[in-house]
This record gives C-alpha cells, structure tokens and sequence, in this order.
C-alpha cells in the first residue's frame, strides 16, 4: 500500500494556507504520488538459536541481540539504518516546509495543572518547542514562580528524560526517576525541596516502577543486578518491590515482596495518602492482576485477589477501607471498599456501583470521591461522599475532556484541565466544599 496516509497528512498541513502558496501546494501533491527509491536495505542477522519455552510453546526471538544497544554489532546496524533512512529523506524536496510548519503549529506556551506539596505550589510549563516541560514552584496561586526542575539538563546532549516523579508527605523532598538514551532502565534520586540540593541517594536497576512514599522513605520495584554486560542484553526476572529509606545504601534497601516461583511476573506497590497502608499489585500482562495488602512498617502482606482475570486500582484509603476501582463483576468499572480487617470479597462493599457510563478515573480530594465518566464522547465527572452518597455533577465549563480532579484527600483545593476541539485547553481550580 502506498503512502496515501502521508500524502493526506501533509495535504492537511498545508490546507490552511493562503492562495500563494497554491502553486507550490500543487508541486507537493505531484511529488507524493511519485515512488521515491530506498537504497539497499541492510541485512539484519537472525539468531535461529535464541528460543524461549513458554509451557509447552517455544517462542523464537531472533532478534534479541538488537536488545545490546552497546554492542558493536547494533551501533553498526543502527548506523547503516540511519544512512538508508536519511537518504530517504533527503530526497524529499517539501521536508524543511514540513518541518516548519509544524514547528509553528507546536509553538505555544503550554501550562499544566498545579499541584501543591507541603506549603508550596508547583506546575510544568513548556515555552514552546522545549523537548521536556519544565518544573516551576511559587509560594501562591497566580505567581509566575520560578524553576524547581529542568530536565532539560539532565544531560548536555538531551538523551536524559524525567521518568517520573513523588514527593514525600510533608513536601519537603522528592523523588524522581531519570531514563538515559529512552531506556525503560531508570536511576532514582532525591531532591531536597527547601534548598534544591541532590542528596547522595541513588537506586538502581529500577525499571517499571513508581516510587510510593511511607514514613522516611518509599515503595519501588527492580530487577537484581546484572553484571556490567548485561543490563541491556540479560532477561528480565524476578520483578521484586523494595523499600528504601532516605539517607542509606541501596544494599540496606528492604525487600518486601518477591515472587520465586514465578520470575516472568512483575510486582508494583503503592501506598495510601496517609502512608499507613500499602498494596502489590502482580501481572503477568498488560491487563488484569492479583492483589495483596500490607500495613506500611511491615514487610507482611496479605492475598486478596490471587488470578489474573481483572483489574483492581488502588485509590485510596478511608480508614480500615481500602478503595479500588475494578472491572471485576463490572466491565464498565466500579468502585468497592476492602476491609483491611476482612478482606474475603464476600465482605467487599460497592461504593459506586456499575454505570452506563464507563467509569475511567477516580480522585478524592477534599474528602469527596470525584468520579471521571466517558458519557456521549465526552467528560462527566460526577461528585460523592466517601460513602458513596451522590451529591451533584460537576459543572464543566465546556463539553470536552479532562483527566479528572488533582488535589489532596484531606485538602481545600482541587484543579483540572479541560480541552475540546473549540477551546484550547485550560486549568481551573475549585473547592470541593462548596460546589
């Protein structure tokens, strides 16, 4: 199939402009219906003796050794890539005309929400054509505030990017993840709120991990250490979660939960936002997991949900409550309540129970659930008590959609940003009491 894709694509780029252009407009079209020729495509190795057992399937993967990106081999097969895809597009007369009208259509100032941490307020903002959103804090709402975090220069050649990051209960620290060169592999620091400073912290071999505060330091899940040649080449096993304190070694690092007999799983923690409770979530996949449950100080978990068969999203926590949003007995999802004490599902309560509409996030802020609804290709986010008791929808400022509420469970203030295909996006804020 040919590019007809591409060709309507740059038709659309190009759509708006004025009659002059119209000549060169023409010129455009006539070059996309002809076939531009690619060079000889290089070969690619197979590796016939690289076969995994998965029960009784065998699964080749005769390309693993791509995986090594420090290898000789692949830094040769990444350079003849790029010698043949370059080549292409140096043949394509319009490209710098391409590249510069999307520069002019992403070149505008983009403000996220704020959030607040301890007693500061913080939010990313991106001039323009910045490859990462910069961090800013202020001490008030409406201040222009001024940079906490560039990750901008995390590296002089812009390969490092800002993974993720987690603040500490009373804000004055925050944990954030570096990836180096676009790797699923991140390092973990600390950074002091107060002075800026980078404490000598740093957790490795992290990879497909959160960082969940409790008490002096956080929740996160690694793999163990490969030797110096095999980070990116060796398999990936044994996903286990540990806890790590501020101020100690990796190697004094605890291990909470680890799954012997089933390396191929991956294991996530998480806490609630008091820090009193935490939960590890296992998959084998992309869709559905089991559950355990722990109080935060311990290493000891109980089973909830041992099979793989739906999803369960902590949210939070309301006492000995556990919240999860589920699609267990519910496709379109609910929201139901674990007894730390009980948790046998026999006792689980339905907060907010299945609706024609799918229910795809929840927040709690200020004490109230709100609820995001995909109703009619749209946003609907309905408000409840923490018991589940309906008190109102929200009224947005336009159809649209928004990722839901952010705030504090025990706060005063929420924002949230809403966009549609007539009015760019905006944030607001709200108080949860007064609705």
């Amino acid at each position: 199939m040919k590019n007809y894709t591409f060709l309507f694509l740059v038709l659309c780029l190009f759509a708006c402009n004025d009659g002059k252009d119209r000549a060169q407009n023409d010129n455009i079209k006539n070059t996309l219906m002809l076939e531009l020729k690619v060079n000889d495509y290089p070969d690619t190795r197979r590796d016939s003796t690289v076969v995994e057992k998965y029960g009784d399937q065998e699964v080749a993967d005769p390309y693993r050794w791509l995986e090594d990106d420090n290898s000789e081999e692949t830094v040769a097969w990444v350079k003849d890539q790029n010698e043949v895809t370059f080549d292409y597009l140096s043949k394509i007369p319009f490209k710098d005309r391409v590249t510069d009208r999307l520069s002019k259509l992403w070149d505008y100032e983009k403000v996220s929400a704020p959030f607040k941490e301890g007693d500061k307020y913080f939010f990313f903002k991106n001039d323009g054509l910045q490859n990462q959103s910069v961090m800013f804090t202020a001490d008030k709402l409406g201040d222009e505030g001024t940079v906490f975090f560039d990750p901008n220069k995390l590296s002089e050649d812009g390969t490092s990017s800002l993974g993720g990051l987690s603040f500490n209960a009373d804000g004055t620290l925050m944990a954030y993840q570096v990836s180096e060169g676009g790797s699923d592999w991140r390092n973990i620091y600390i950074k002091d709120v107060k002075t800026g400073e980078l404490l000598e912290d740093k957790v490795e071999w992290v990879k497909f991990s959160g960082m969940s505060w409790s008490g002096d330091g956080f929740y996160y899940s690694r793999y163990p250490a490969f030797d110096a040649d095999g980070k990116l080449s060796a398999k990936n096993e044994y996903h286990s979660v540990y806890y790590h304190k501020v101020g100690t070694a990796q190697s004094e690092d605890i291990l909470i939960y680890k799954d012997d007999e089933h390396p191929q799983r991956n294991a996530y923690a998480g806490t609630s936002d008091d820090g009193k409770y935490f939960y590890i979530a296992s998959s084998e996949g992309t869709s559905g997991n089991a559950l355990r449950i722990g109080k935060a100080g311990s290493n000891k978990t109980q089973e909830v949900v041992s099979s793989f068969e739906h999803d369960y999203n902590f949210i939070d926590a309301d006492g000995d409550q556990l919240m999860f949003l589920t699609n267990n007995d519910a496709p379109k999802n609910r929201l139901i309540a674990i007894d730390y004490t009980n948790p046998s599902k026999d006792n689980w309560k339905v907060i907010i129970p299945e609706s024609e509409d799918a229910l795809r996030s929840i927040s709690i802020v200020g004490n109230r659930i709100f609820a995001n609804y995909l109703h009619n290709a749209s946003s609907l986010i309905k408000v409840f008590e923490l018991d589940g008791t309906f008190i109102q929808d929200l009224e947005l400022p336009c159809i649209g959609t928004t990722g839901g509420i952010s705030g504090k469970k025990d706060g005063d203030i929420g924002f949230y940003s809403i966009t549609s295909y007539t009015n760019p996006t905006a944030v607001y804020k709200l108080d949860p009491q007064t609705l």
